[in-house]
């Protein structure tokens, strides 16, 4: 396995780190176009309606290549909102949501906004720390088979310390069986077991788009587990 880099830009003085949602705000409405925007610990749920204000404006920005809203506490309405601008937005390719306190729903509908959005250009999600569970991997497996979708330039998913279970889990490298597009994913800490095993056998064997696999900190596909797994990557490399 080869590793990949995560997509990176070189700070600039287009480049926001918002102190509030009201400064990201006026950025936006003074016409300035930022390529990124840091909004990490930024939203407090108290401002719901300042922070729909910001969405709505993000959703429509097309210069914001990345978007930054890790540890934030999500509420429900904040999610809603947040679904309607990724449903929309055409220009963002890095998506950072870690330890956000994303439930299973909202981990769900972040991933079938983006998949909703044909015009997506997303290259990167990163949702680790979060409540994700079978909705959610349900709803990841829906946008990583191929066909329509707004997620068809996904290179990296890291959906790491979440709730997937073994079949959440197993449903996510299934649907990767055909997948040309994603290179890298991290699915450590997520209570794999032998169903993931099995389907990561199956798929390793085909699939030759992925170039970092993450499955650490999985007590139920350690030894004998990450040998089946090593063999069937193996196997599919010489084939």
């Amino acid at each position: 396995l080869a590793s990949v880099g995560s997509f990176a830009f070189p700070l600039s003085p287009r480049d926001v780190g918002a102190e509030s949602v009201d400064d990201a705000i006026q950025t936006l409405e003074k016409g300035h176009a930022p390529r990124s925007m840091n909004l990490r610990e930024s939203l407090d749920r108290s401002e719901v309606h300042a922070i729909q204000r910001l969405f709505e404006h993000l959703a429509v920005a097309r210069s914001i290549q990345a978007l930054n809203m890790s540890c934030n506490h999500f509420s429900d309405p904040m999610c809603w909102s947040l679904e309607r601008l990724l449903e929309k937005n055409r220009s963002c390719l890095v998506l950072r949501l870690g330890n956000s306190r994303l439930t299973d729903k909202m981990c769900a509908g972040v991933m079938g906004a983006l998949h909703r959005n044909a015009m997506s250009r997303v290259t990167e999600v990163y949702m680790g720390n979060n409540f994700a569970g079978t909705l959610a991997a349900e709803s990841i497996a829906q946008a990583l088979r191929p066909g329509q979708g707004g997620l068809q330039h996904l290179q990296v998913l890291n959906i790491s310390h979440n709730r997937l279970g073994d079949a959440g889990g197993a449903m996510i490298i299934e649907a990767l069986h055909s997948n040309v597009g994603l290179k890298t994913l991290d699915l450590g800490s997520n209570d794999l077991a032998f169903k993931s095993k099995s389907a990561f056998c199956k798929t390793l064997r085909s699939n030759r788009a992925l170039r970092e696999i993450r499955i650490e900190r999985n007590p139920g596909l350690e030894d004998q587990g990450l040998l089946d797994i090593l063999s069937a990557l193996r196997f599919g490399m010489h084939s």
